[in-house]
């Protein structure tokens, strides 16, 4: 090690290298297939760490609440499928994983909305679902601030925790300008006319009764000058005080996925559960005046009333499906948001023991709150009116561990590959939805990328 940096001093590393060598050798020793140190620090930036090391696969992720932050550098392990995958298939592969683990490992990941139905070449490099066990984690949560390593023990191990003490000696001051490069052009997939048509369409269908709410993506797409450092979006999502879920997949700049979603689809610790239906969107006022009466319409509209309690009784029914005792419910009320207000009731409940996180995720999503309702119909109305594929948009994201689960919904997100970014967004329609007005809506959500990267 020839440099120190601002988070710690080569003797630090040091003395972490050797306590590392300690526990891999053990872990060697007893036929374990991973060992994992961790060591507790000072607390730090996670973001201003995380982007000193631009040439690593990067992770980040921020629960709502604040109570969990995880900033993290390469791979020890990953579960990837390229083809569709059962949540079942997928998240057993995940817990025969982690039953050979030692305590503490999460892996970090997701699944795809449904099925690619166009073909789209851009999900490839995440494939259908795909989970990451990090190599190196910074960790802040309510326990205090402290870093993990988790290092195989197959192959020449020891090489490895010298590669993970010589990256962790090479932080670089981030060189990020504040504006982005200059963008060439944007396309908007549909177009307004285009979408008009759909939601025409997804109108008429409602109105002959084969379904009752149709959720309509849209996708944009910026064309920049040069590539867009990923970097740059991860410190415009974690600026200010927004209570949103932060993601942040970033594969060493080839590929990045990352957004800033105000939606759980389910939070398991032990047996207890917690969950929420999240529907019915207005925008927020200019004046404290204005905003009330936008929260009220929230709560009285009849459009955002019937928009929420189709979401509200979708998700009580799969909780009461899968619990043991009464569910118990919170709502609805108001989710204010820097730009949004959203209409939210939340439920609790114990799970069943003949029940696992499968059963939760089987039923639960998609949620008529990124589908529809009846949901199968609606998503049957998707893939024949949507000309795009959603990928991991309005997927679970999130991350297990062994006695602890949380997914988000995959919303307000955005898919970066050099000099292209895809924003996706949706909007829920029901009998009285107006294109223009869920159009409108669409912006709003994407507002937070669009004037990040197009500030004036």
């Amino acid at each position: 090690m020839n440099r120190e940096t601002p988070w710690w001093t080569s003797d630090w590393l040091a003395k972490l290298q050797g306590q590392a060598k300690q526990e891999l050798a053990s872990a060697v020793q007893a036929g374990r297939t991973l060992a994992r140190i961790e060591v507790p620090i000072a607390n730090l930036d996670l973001v201003e760490w995380l982007c000193g090391y631009p040439d690593q696969v990067q992770l980040f992720c921020m629960n709502r609440s604040r109570t969990l932050s995880v900033a993290a550098l390469g791979v020890a392990d990953r579960i990837r499928s390229p083809i569709p995958i059962s949540f079942r298939d997928g998240l057993d592969e995940i817990r025969k994983r982690l039953s050979a683990l030692p305590a503490g490992v999460r892996y970090y990941g997701g699944f795809e909305f449904t099925a690619r139905q166009h073909g789209d070449p851009g999900w490839d490099k995440v494939g259908s679902s795909m989970f990451i066990l990090p190599a190196v984690e910074l960790i802040q949560d309510e326990q205090g601030s402290r870093l993990a390593m988790n290092l195989p023990t197959q192959g020449p191990a020891e090489e490895g925790v010298d590669h993970w003490i010589r990256v962790l000696s090479h932080w670089a001051p981030d060189p990020i300008t504040e504006s982005p490069p200059i963008i060439r052009g944007r396309v908007d997939v549909p177009d307004r006319d285009a979408w008009a048509g759909q939601v025409a369409k997804v109108l008429d269908l409602i109105e002959r009764g084969e379904v009752r709410k149709v959720v309509l993506a849209r996708r944009t797409d910026i064309l920049f000058q040069h590539p867009l450092d990923p970097r740059f979006l991860l410190r415009g999502m974690t600026a200010g005080m927004s209570t949103n879920y932060v993601f942040f997949f970033n594969y060493a700049g080839e590929l990045a996925f990352l957004g800033s979603t105000p939606e759980q689809l389910y939070h398991r610790q032990g047996r207890q559960v917690f969950s929420e239906a999240l529907a019915g969107t207005r925008p927020r006022g200019s004046d404290p005046v204005t905003d009330q009466a936008l929260a009220d319409e929230l709560m009285t509209h009849p459009k955002l009333v019937q928009e929420h309690q189709l979401v509200e009784s979708h998700v009580a029914a799969c909780l009461a499906a899968c619990c043991e005792q009464r569910v118990e419910r919170d709502g609805p009320s108001v989710l204010s948001l820097p730009r949004l207000q959203h209409r939210v009731t939340r439920f609790s409940g114990r799970v069943g023991e003949a029940y696992h996180d499968a059963d939760l995720l089987e039923r639960l999503h998609p949620t008529p709150a990124v589908a529809g309702d009846p949901v199968q119909a609606a998503l049957e109305v998707i893939r024949q009116v949507e000309p795009f594929d959603r990928g991991w948009y309005a997927g679970p994201i999130g991350w297990v561990s062994g006695d602890e689960v949380e997914f988000a919904v995959a919303l307000r997100c955005g898919l970066l590959a050099g000099p292209l970014f895809r924003i996706f967004a949706g909007a829920g329609l029901v009998a009285q939805s107006r294109a223009e007005d869920e159009w409108t809506e669409i912006n709003i959500k994407m507002d937070h990328f669009l004037k990040l990267i197009n500030p004036g």
